[in-house]
């Protein structure tokens, strides 16, 4: 990612490739419906921040076609370089530090990317600098406040709800990333004075074992490592995502965008 050190920056290729391809199975689904709904066509050029696994590089890539463009930049690009579309340029850069072209993108995108940024204003700054007039930016991010057990009938229950609380308040405290940042979104893109500004949040049910479980299941040994959790919230943690009996409500993901009027 860019900006300050990603959390999962130091994971195992293996490990990382597993747990974004869950995260994209996840979130893959909404992101795509509100590109859809913006218009992405044949011919756009494209700008997508903090690439990560990919899957959102390659859906651009196939919605704008050969005569369009599409630039990932991430500060890691290990798994962007497994993209082998010609319409498709990776660089190496960093948001708050690299310079990008002005005026010159139909969309600006990033997902999961500002909760992790120092500055995150100028990330959205400098994303809404390199659009066209009248080129559409989207933000999508998490809030986790929603994030709790949903049957209060089920044993671990309880301990699953106020252990993700004390974690994800410990997070926020730590500067690790902004668990809550998602509510952000709408004000960050009114600020910048943007037209066209709309938004959605929309939070899932899950079961253990399902994809957005098991991403988070492998999101904590980094958390322990960090000091996040400890060892023993890890593995209760643990057994309540890999449980397909428990059910849980997930962290409600923000989408927000808005149009360069200048």
């Amino acid at each position: 990612m860019a900006g300050d050190e990603y959390f999962a920056a130091h994971t195992a290729d293996t490990t990382e490739r597993e747990r974004l391809a869950f995260l994209e199975r996840g979130v893959d689904p909404r992101s795509t419906r509100h590109l859809q709904a913006l218009g992405v066509a044949p011919g756009w050029t494209c700008l997508e921040v903090g690439g990560g696994g990919g899957s959102v590089t390659r859906w651009l890539a196939d919605r704008v076609g050969p005569d369009g463009r599409v630039v990932a930049i991430d500060i890691d690009i290990r798994f962007l370089r497994e993209i082998d579309q010609p319409n498709v340029e990776v660089r190496q850069r960093d948001i708050l530090r690299d310079s990008l072209e002005s005026s010159t993108y139909d969309l600006a995108h990033c997902r999961f990317l500002l909760l992790h940024l120092s500055e995150p204003e100028l990330a959205v700054d400098r994303m809404i600098a390199s659009l066209k007039v009248g080129g559409w930016i989207m933000i999508e991010e998490p809030d986790f406040s929603s994030y709790q057990a949903a049957d209060p009938d089920h044993p671990m229950s309880e301990g699953f709800t106020r252990m993700v609380r004390d974690v994800f308040g410990r997070a926020a405290g730590s500067k690790l990333f902004d668990p809550y940042f998602g509510r952000r979104n709408r004000a960050l893109l009114e600020q910048a004075g943007l037209s066209e500004i709309g938004n959605e949040g929309t939070a899932w049910l899950w079961r253990g074992g399902e994809a957005e479980a098991r991403e988070h299941q492998l999101s904590l040994p980094v958390l322990a490592k960090a000091g996040i959790c400890s060892e023993q919230e890890r593995e209760d943690l643990e057994k309540a995502l890999t449980d397909p009996d428990f059910t849980f409500v997930g962290h409600t993901v923000f989408s927000a965008w808005g149009r360069r009027a200048v």
